[in-house]
C-alpha cells in the first residue's frame, strides 16, 4: 500500500492542487519502508493527479482538495482522506493505526469562494502597491501559493528598504489556514506581510491575529494627508526600527 500526503513545512499542506511536495510512503508484507519526499514542478490540480498515478498512490491523506480532483483520483480507485490538519508525521502515524477519518465539511468548496478570480486579484495589488511607488515583482517559486508577489520600498525617513510579502487570497477554501500558512512561511526575510481579498469579519480578525495587514480592493481609498510623503504607504502596523515612518494616509485594515 502506498500513502500520499501533501506536505508544507511540517504540516499538511491546505490545498491538494496547491502543494509542490509530498510524503509518500510505501507498505509491503506489513513492513513500511522509509518515506521519501516527491516534488512537483508546477501546482495545477492535474499535475499532482499524475503525480499520484506515477508513484501507485492507494491512498491520499490531504486537507482540502477540489471535488474534480477527488473525483478524478477515487475514479482511479484511490481513498481520498480530506481535512486532515494534523502534522504530517503524526497524520501517517495514525492511518496506519487506523486512525483516520475523513472529517465531514460539506461546505469545503462553498465556505471560501472567491467573488475575484486570483489573477484578478494579483494583477489589482501589483497595480496598487507600485502606484504607491512601490517596485514589485513576482514571489519565490518556493512557495507560489503563498507569496504572489514582492513589493520593496525605501523608508522615507531612513532610506533602508522595506520588505514586503503580498498573499492574494482564493487560493484555498480555508482563508484561515491560508493566512496561517503565510504567517508560517514569512516569519523571516520580510519586514512586513499584507493579505489581499474581498474583506469578512473572519479573514480581517485572522490577520489582525498574525500581525499581518488586510487591504480590501472593495474598500474605499483612505484620503492621503498632505505630508503623506513621510510615511511607508499601505502598511498599518510599525516595522521595528521604522516607528516613525508610520501614520499617514494607509489604506490596508
Amino acid at each position: 500500500m502506498t500513502v500520499a500526503i501533501p506536505q508544507y513545512l511540517d504540516d499538511i499542506a491546505p490545498c491538494f492542487e496547491a502543494a509542490n511536495s509530498f510524503l509518500i510512503s510505501t507498505t509491503e508484507e506489513g513492513e513500511e519502508s522509509s518515506p521519501k519526499i516527491v516534488r512537483c514542478s508546477l501546482c495545477d490540480g492535474l499535475t499532482q493527479v499524475r503525480l499520484m498515478r506515477e508513484n501507485g498512490v492507494d491512498v491520499l491523506v490531504c486537507n482540502g482538495i477540489k471535488r474534480v480532483f477527488r473525483d478524478m483520483l477515487q475514479n482511479d480507485g484511490v481513498m481520498v482522506i480530506t481535512n486532515i490538519t494534523f502534522p504530517v508525521e503524526q497524520a501517517l502515524k495514525m492511518f496506519y493505526r487506523g486512525e483516520l477519518k475523513s472529517c465531514a465539511r460539506p461546505d469545503a468548496e462553498t465556505d471560501y469562494c472567491p467573488r475575484i478570480s486570483l489573477n484578478d486579484l494579483i494583477c489589482w495589488a501589483k497595480d496598487l502597491f507600485e502606484s504607491h511607488g512601490y517596485s514589485v515583482r513576482s514571489g519565490p517559486a518556493l512557495a507560489p501559493f503563498l507569496i504572489d508577489l514582492v513589493a520593496e520600498i525605501g523608508c522615507p525617513q531612513c532610506g533602508k528598504k522595506i520588505r514586503v510579502a503580498v498573499c492574494c487570497g482564493a487560493h484555498i477554501y480555508r482563508g484561515d489556514q491560508e493566512i496561517r500558512q503565510f504567517h508560517l512561511s514569512t516569519g523571516i526575510n520580510y519586514d512586513a506581510r499584507v493579505y489581499v481579498h474581498p474583506a469578512t469579519s473572519e479573514l480581517v480578525e485572522c490577520c489582525r491575529e498574525y500581525g499581518i495587514g488586510f487591504i480590501d480592493p472593495d474598500s474605499e481609498p483612505a484620503p492621503r494627508k498632505a505630508d503623506a510623503r513621510k510615511y511607508i504607504p499601505l502598511l498599518t502596523s510599525a516595522i521595528p526600527g521604522h516607528e516613525t515612518a508610520f501614520g499617514g494616509g494607509m489604506r490596508s485594515r
